[in-house]
């Protein structure tokens, strides 16, 4: 499996993690400007 060493796939894994952890804290997840917004 290369899928989880790419450096693409870390990027997005880091995002989701942050965006669990606002979550859990119940403030709005940070976002990117020229993101756009998960669905």
């Amino acid at each position: 499996m290369r899928t989880r060493v790419a450096p693409r796939f870390a990027e997005l894994r880091t995002r989701v993690y942050e965006q669990i952890r606002a979550a859990r804290r119940g403030a709005p997840a940070v976002t990117k400007s020229g993101t756009p917004p998960p669905r």
